[in-house]
């Protein structure tokens, strides 16, 4: 009886074991969902409000999930698409009424990805780039802004089916949504991410 129950328990374990480390084929090819977090800053002359142009840093905390797919296209190349939404703290300027102040409470990306695999396929280091769109909170008003976002990162796989990576990236928020949102405002800001994903 007690053979039996540990016979049980083992096959359970195991079978967990192959859900969370091998449930994937390997980590780079197909689809993966995760969390990323990190900090974002924006440089001296580059926020622009519908109250002036803020001359000075700002900065705040960002967190978002995302889902992407990777395809190996050879033995040691990756290409692949990634999207993300989610929320930042990033803001600007001294605030008030009639100050120029700015702050980015939604931010959403869709990139594509391309990169080499290195030590034994673990490491993916990759460039990455795509289109952007956030929400600004201009001084008191809300506009929706599209633009663009580039950078690079490092991915490492852990086990098949887990890898976490680390992601430098520029945005530039400086297009309109819509014609009723022609403040003139935007945005350019750089952020450092740490992520984790799940490889399905």
């Amino acid at each position: 009886m007690m053979n039996s129950k540990f016979l049980r328990g083992a096959a359970a374990l195991c079978g967990l074991s192959v859900c969370l480390l091998g449930g994937a084929a390997e980590p780079w090819s197909g689809f993966y969902g995760g969390i990323n977090g990190g900090r974002g800053t924006t440089d001296s002359d580059t926020v622009t409000t519908r109250l002036g142009r803020f001359n000075g840093d700002g900065s705040g905390a960002l967190g978002a999930v995302q889902l992407g797919y990777n395809y190996r296209i050879s033995p040691a190349f990756v290409v692949g698409i990634e999207n993300s939404f989610g929320a930042t703290r990033i803001e600007a300027g001294p605030g008030g009424a009639l100050s120029p102040h700015v702050k980015l409470p939604l931010l959403a990306s869709g990139r594509v990805r391309g990169g080499s695999l290195m030590l034994d396929d673990r490491l993916f280091l990759y460039g990455t780039g795509g289109v952007a769109i956030g929400r600004l909170d201009d001084a008191g008003v809300r506009t929706g802004k599209y633009g663009w976002t580039a950078g690079a990162g490092a991915e490492w796989a852990w086990s098949p089916a887990l890898s976490t990576n680390i992601e430098v990236l520029t945005y530039n928020l400086s297009k309109d949504w819509s014609k009723d949102d022609n403040l003139g405002s935007g945005l350019k800001f750089k952020t450092v991410t740490f992520g984790i994903n799940y490889h399905f």
